[in-house]
């Protein structure tokens, strides 16, 4: 069913078809070409459809994009030319397979596609890349072959919640439709040329299933190994990773993917160049603590022959979120690595210098308004031929590098002049300071703002990064339901069993908010 593709199929007119057409019938029938001349024929129709001085073409397109540029019956095929050879204007406005309207789409050159296997790729990588050009409510892939073998259930229920609608109509059950035949040298000549990793990214492999079956199959992915959590502070992460722990025992479930669980993501680009910046010969690398896994591990994820696809392959990512009115306020009361976001005060009789390993620190919580306005940066402390912390690029984050150098202004007043001697841990974090900064490596103009973009940054994974699996979790749905839903979910997409009982909802009342 070529489709548009009018150099792809052969032309006939039906016997005792009348010239002129008067009945609206077009009367012509098709042949379809072999394997061989089909995979052949010109990815174009250069004729001359009167579009010179024309930039504007068919759908849309830009001249160079498409040929031809305009749709006219004076590029009808010499089949039907022959039939109308002095008034091409009498013949049938519709020809099989939409050859009154051929379309073929030129490659980012302006020239034709060697083959429908290397047009297919481009598309692919056309429709892939749109959340990443449009901001979308939402985006999904979908598989011809999941609607013929499990029914409409499953898309009507995905849809109805990512819509938050419930259908009105049944499911559609399963059509079971069998794999076309194909000629042997034909499922051939596919599996040798097409571009698999482009099909991976939609979840095809080559297949043989008999000596002459070769269909679009569904993806079988090599089996998840190790799930990780991804999630902002306050988000659930802690417990999910340890409720998964307990049910999947033979798993690796991990609180650390490209960074730990809180931090944004990186992109597999950015992991190769600050390897090999950086982390190949420790250039510049001072042993600190937060860098022990991302020190050996990235280095192992850079030297893979293609870190995109294989790094994460057998990796099943869960990002969990909270509403953002809970979560805000779970931030105010918890601000984990920002020292600007509340305030400290240092307890009756606590000693200086601190021998005792205790922080002999406490806070005190800011109004949500001062909590809002307060600055999401702090000072860098070093210069810009290091790697940061967590391996952020200098002007990624802020500070560059921790240092008690960069305490608090209440806990310099205690220890000035050494702030050797000060406490190594100070309250949610406030040793560690963590602003991460804006892509334009300007600090965020308060929390909401970093919570968009964090939720960008996470949703963007399985576009940056061949994973194994991926879904988001609602820290709501875990208070409420309980995890038996999520442990029936990850056990269907991992294929195997749980080895837990499901814990029972927890009915957390919403925060009484400050109207």
């Amino acid at each position: 069913g070529p489709h548009h593709w009018r150099n792809h199929f052969s032309l006939y007119r039906f016997p005792k078809a009348p010239v002129p057409v008067t009945t609206g019938n077009p009367w012509y029938g098709s042949k379809f070409s072999s394997w061989s001349n089909f995979v052949h024929a010109k990815m174009t129709y250069t004729v001359d459809d009167g579009s010179e001085g024309t930039e504007l073409c068919q759908n849309g397109y830009m001249k160079g994009q498409v040929t031809p540029c305009l749709k006219s019956k004076s590029i009808y095929p010499l089949e039907v030319k022959k039939d109308y050879p002095d008034n091409i204007n009498e013949a049938p406005d519709k020809l099989p397979f939409n050859a009154h309207h051929p379309i073929y789409e030129m490659d980012p050159d302006g020239n034709p596609y060697p083959d429908p296997l290397a047009f297919r790729s481009a598309k692919i990588q056309n429709f892939l890349d749109i959340p990443n050009h449009w901001d979308l409510g939402s985006f999904m892939v979908l598989q011809h072959e999941e609607l013929n073998e499990k029914g409409s259930a499953f898309l009507l229920e995905k849809v109805s919640k990512i819509l938050g609608q419930k259908p009105v109509c049944e499911a559609d059950p399963p059509k079971h439709q069998p794999n076309k035949i194909l000629n042997r040298d034909w499922a051939k000549y596919i599996t040798k040329n097409l571009d698999w990793e482009t099909e991976s990214q939609v979840g095809y492999e080559p297949r043989m299933d008999k000596p002459k079956v070769v269909a679009a199959p569904v993806r079988k992915k090599p089996p998840v190994k190790k799930i990780v959590l991804l999630g902002e502070r306050h988000s659930g992460t802690s417990y999910t990773t340890r409720m998964l722990k307990k049910c999947f025992p033979k798993l690796n479930v991990a609180d650390f993917f490209g960074r730990y669980k809180h931090w944004f993501q990186p992109t597999p680009e950015y992991v190769t160049s600050m390897t090999e910046k950086h982390l190949k010969n420790q250039n510049n690398l001072d042993a600190y603590e937060d860098m022990h896994k991302i020190r050996d591990y990235w280095p192992k994820l850079a030297s893979l022959e293609n870190p995109k696809q294989s790094a994460f392959a057998r990796t099943l990512v869960i990002v969990m979120f909270r509403n953002v009115y809970d979560w805000l306020e779970a931030m105010r009361l918890g601000p984990h690595h920002w020292p600007n976001h509340f305030v400290m005060y240092r307890f009756p009789r606590a000693p200086v210098p601190d021998t005792t390993g205790n922080p002999w620190y406490g806070s005190n919580f800011l109004p949500w308004e001062d909590f809002l306005k307060a600055n999401m940066t702090i000072g860098n402390g070093i210069d810009e031929s290091h790697l940061c912390q967590n391996a952020y690029a200098y002007g990624q984050v802020s500070p560059c590098r921790v240092s008690k150098e960069l305490y608090p202004e209440k806990v310099k007043q205690d220890y000035a002049p050494d702030m050797s001697a000060a406490p190594d841990q100070l309250p949610f974090n406030a040793h560690n300071p963590i602003y991460e900064l804006d892509e334009n490596g300007v600090a965020f103009e308060n929390p909401l703002a970093l919570r968009t973009a964090k939720i960008r940054n996470f949703m963007d994974i399985p576009n940056t990064w061949n994973v194994g699996g991926f879904m988001t979790l609602q820290h709501e749905d875990i208070n409420e339901k309980g995890s038996g839903f999520l442990i029936n979910q990850v056990s269907k997409l991992i294929g195997m069993e749980p080895s837990c009982g499901a814990d029972p909802p927890m009915k957390q009342d919403m925060k009484q908010l400050d109207a």
